[in-house]
């Protein structure tokens, strides 16, 4: 199902979005943080005590989670960026995700508050063997890939290649490890909660990533910095050299 924008559709608020749906729109609420969309729910939310670790929170609230994976809009708490996790997902029946791993190295877990969803997963070392990733340069580890893993047939041609595969209901709980692909299939109409979070087992997978990504902005600044001076350089030197006179030139010809 192809998914459009929200904004190009007017649609700002949680209610705009269900309207849109109504209309048939295909639009899928996804990934949207708590904290923005809907403050009463973010309020009443408490992570499972099986995920209660979240090295990325004891940074504080204007730590590391706000700036690097805030949110554009103004937080309604104590003035700072609102963190991107708990997240919101609102979707309609057929709406689907391509095959991905979540980036930064995270694991998550997903609680399912109303309708079903299917998940098929692949364990972190089937991405480069079996699901045509997509590669970046800075990536540490396969984020997107080409294959569509809802295609039973395709999928079971290619040796070695384990989905595990299942459905979640109203009030279950899915964990997703870090850097594990997955893609999701609403079965029905569903609303869930998810929550990106790092912990002493993902920790490594963050670390990696983190430090992939500040080594390509310090090389971006440094090619930056020397395009720039490479420019100034090339600029100085057009100034410094001698201007040919036109007039001699009228002068040979004329002579001539």
């Amino acid at each position: 199902v192809a998914l459009t924008p929200a904004p190009a559709v007017g649609a700002t608020t949680i209610g705009a979005v269900l309207d849109a749906q109504d209309r048939g729109v295909p639009l899928y609420l996804f990934d949207q943080p708590l904290e923005i969309v809907c403050p009463p729910l973010l309020a009443a939310t408490r992570a499972p005590r099986y995920f209660a670790d979240d090295i990325l929170q004891s940074l504080g609230p204007a730590g590391f989670v706000r700036r690097a994976r805030g949110h554009p809009c103004e937080s309604p708490h104590a003035g700072v960026g609102p963190s991107r996790h708990p997240s919101l997902f609102v979707g309609r029946a057929g709406s689907k995700t391509s095959l991905h791993a979540d980036s930064w190295g995270t694991a998550f877990w997903m609680a399912v508050l109303s309708g079903r969803k299917r998940f098929r997963l692949f364990n972190a070392s089937a991405g480069d063997a079996c699901l045509r990733p997509l590669r970046k340069p800075i990536d540490t580890y396969a984020q997107r890939f080409a294959r569509d893993v809802f295609d039973d047939a395709a999928l079971g041609s290619v040796a070695g290649c384990v989905a595990w595969d299942g459905v979640v209901g109203p009030g279950d709980v899915i964990f997703i490890p870090a850097e594990w692909p997955h893609a999701v299939e609403n079965l029905d109409d569903t609303l869930a909660i998810s929550y990106n979070y790092v912990d002493a087992h993902s920790l490594p997978s963050f670390a990696r990533f983190a430090a992939a990504l500040v080594d390509a902005k310090r090389w971006e600044a440094a090619q930056a910095a020397r395009g720039v001076g490479m420019r100034s350089r090339l600029g100085s030197a057009r100034s410094d050299r001698p201007r040919p006179r036109s007039t001699s030139v009228v002068q040979h010809v004329r002579q001539g």
